[in-house]
């Protein structure tokens, strides 16, 4: 114990005199942006975005940066995807940061446009940094915020496990929220009656909007392979490699999974994607003839 005080009463000093030191950025006053590429989540038409432009040192004055669209290597249309609305960042004396503002307009943009705009700011030569240069790419991305109604209803499911393992390529059932976890979907008879999956959905970045789920049971092996296999129960897992995922804005969800038997071993890895229907189309589905959970006909 001694020996461990003397080591600690050592390294104290050391400790708080490396907390103490402050290094300092001496080297040329560069301005630039404060990312290269930036993308914008465009929900409305009255959201106003900041792009962000900073200097390496600051100032006792004041320092205004002049900024300008090149139309020839954007295909925003000024005026019609967006607005500049400040053509000069104001760095204030003391600071090292100033924004230019936009507003982007979602009414004129579309789910998968890949719609963007060039800026430059307008400084000295010497002020320009050699790695990062003048210029910024902003891209406007159409987006809903996350409502968990949006996913909830009659839905649609296609998968590599039914590519494989079902007979129907396409299954009709119904999608509730979790009444006792928050953002929680329960999928009702997803492929098999009596069998629910359980998704969660996360809401906190509207440009990432990702899911998970806990390992659960999938399906019966009786059902899927037609006979018992260890305890007969398909368990369900996270996917590693991949990302799952949901839109808002085009009501679907995609979401990956590994699939095993305990203490038998792995049935394969797949992929499942699902998108919202109607009452309406749920209707016309049926009469179509879609295979369908059996507690769907008391709905429909």
């Amino acid at each position: 114990m001694k020996k461990l005080l003397a080591i600690f009463a050592f390294l104290s000093p050391l400790l708080m005199s490396c907390d103490k030191q402050e290094i300092l950025y001496s080297g040329p006053d560069y301005v630039q942006w404060a990312d290269s590429l930036t993308t914008l989540p465009v929900v409305d038409d009255e959201e106003v975005f900041d792009i962000r432009v900073s200097a390496m040192n600051t100032s006792d004055r004041d320092r205004n940066v002049a900024v300008e669209l090149i139309a020839d290597k954007s295909n925003a249309i000024q005026g019609h995807h967006f607005d500049l609305l400040t053509h000069t960042a104001v760095i204030p004396a003391g600071s090292r940061t100033a924004s230019v503002r936009v507003r982007a307009y979602s009414s004129h943009l579309e789910a998968n446009d890949s719609i963007g705009f060039i800026l430059r700011l307008l400084i000295p030569e010497s002020t320009v940094s050699p790695l990062y240069g003048t210029e910024t790419r902003v891209m406007l991305q159409k987006a809903k915020r996350f409502d968990i109604n949006d996913f909830t209803g009659y839905a649609v499911v296609q998968s590599t496990w039914m590519y494989y393992y079902m007979t129907p390529q396409e299954r009709l059932f119904v999608v509730e929220k979790d009444k006792d976890v928050e953002n929680r979907i329960i999928l009702r008879d997803l492929y098999y009656d009596n069998y629910d999956v359980r998704l969660d959905l996360t809401s906190d970045n509207i440009l990432e909007p990702k899911l998970h789920f806990e390992t659960q049971v999938f399906a019966p092996t009786t059902e899927a392979f037609g006979t018992i296999y260890g305890n007969g129960k398909i368990m369900m897992d996270e996917l590693a490699a991949y990302v799952s995922y949901y839109s808002s804005l085009e009501k679907f969800i995609c979401f990956y999974t590994n699939l095993y038997v305990t203490d038998v071993g792995t049935v394969g890895d797949f992929v499942h994607l699902i998108y919202f229907v109607s009452d309406e189309e749920a209707k016309k589905l049926l009469r179509e003839g879609i295979d369908h959970s059996q507690r769907i006909k008391n709905k429909v």
